[in-house]
């Protein structure tokens, strides 16, 4: 079951970054004046990538802040989600770091969400030495594995984020396993005091999260139903309109997953445009596109 964790990131994250920040990051996020709006450099950072002569500045973000320890001080953060290990990463953010900082100037910081499953595994700093010559960074790290037990009572988004990533990582290779996970986060908005726009949105995030394969999507769709029935809280039970924008959302990730294993990577503003899509029959003709397209400049012609 492939779940589409970096969609799913950077959305949350383009749209509750304060609380991202707070939750994750709570040192940092109390030197940002969050009162004003956070700027997305998604254009700067597709030009980074180009000039970037070894191609792995693979940065999921690049996010320019004001800071509250100068008046009008601009700070740019680098943020990437890493949902796996990778034995070169830390060089691969230092590299991203100093790739920022020589293109945007001297105030940037580079902060890491490790979401992956090895508890042992805390990349934090690189180093290099070669005859005296010498480097040393560190940045900051907030692994979800450690955080979780202190999130067990907390239901914000960011936290149900964590626990999703989480259990849906722990239940990759078992449909079961992951709808019944899929199932007590979902239970745990209506027993938290979510509104109902508040439920919409969380539920998006964990479905968004936790993929089902369509066997377990209808029995997860009949445990709904039949709970909202029961608490008379009809929130999402529309069931129609739930598999109608299901199924639009794993059109995308089938579209997204088409253009990944044939291509590695996808640009992230060719990813984004893809999310925005709502056509179903747009996202059908879009992944015979993905699956025929000889290179990724034919199918942004289809798109």
């Amino acid at each position: 079951m492939v779940s589409d964790y970096d969609g799913a990131w950077k959305d949350l994250l383009h749209r509750r970054l304060p609380e991202i920040l707070s939750c994750y990051f709570p040192e940092i996020s109390a030197a940002i004046d969050l009162r004003k709006p956070p700027e997305f450099l998604e254009q700067e950072l597709r030009e980074l990538l180009i000039a970037d002569p070894e191609g792995i500045n693979r940065v999921d973000l690049l996010i320019k802040v004001a800071t509250l320890d100068g008046g009008s001080q601009t700070l740019y953060v680098h943020l990437e989600v890493q949902s796996f290990k990778e034995e070169d990463f830390p060089r691969r953010v230092f590299h991203c770091f100093h790739g920022i900082r020589r293109s945007c100037g001297e105030d940037v910081i580079s902060l890491v969400i490790l979401a992956d499953l090895d508890p042992e595994w805390m990349p934090q700093e690189y180093t290099y030495e070669r005859l005296g010559c010498s480097i040393s960074f560190r940045f900051p790290c907030c692994k979800l594995l450690e955080i979780l037990p202190r999130l067990d009572e907390d239901f914000t988004l960011p936290a149900l984020a964590a626990k999703a990533q989480i259990a849906a990582l722990q239940t990759s290779r078992d449909p079961d396993k992951r709808r019944a996970a899929r199932w007590l986060l979902t239970r745990s908005l209506y027993e938290h005091g979510y509104s109902r726009e508040q439920i919409a949105e969380a539920y998006r995030l964990i479905a968004w999260m936790m993929r089902l394969p369509e066997t377990q999507a209808l029995i997860f769709r009949k445990q709904l139903v039949s709970f909202e029935q029961e608490k008379n809280m009809p929130y999402l039970t529309d069931t129609e309109e739930i598999a109608i924008n299901q199924g639009r959302q794993e059109g995308r990730q089938d579209v997204i997953e088409a253009l990944e294993i044939r291509f590695d990577r996808i640009p992230d503003g060719l990813r984004e445009e893809i999310l925005r899509i709502s056509d179903s029959e747009r996202l059908h003709r879009l992944l015979r596109a993905a699956i025929q397209c000889a290179d990724l400049e034919a199918f942004a012609k289809a798109l």
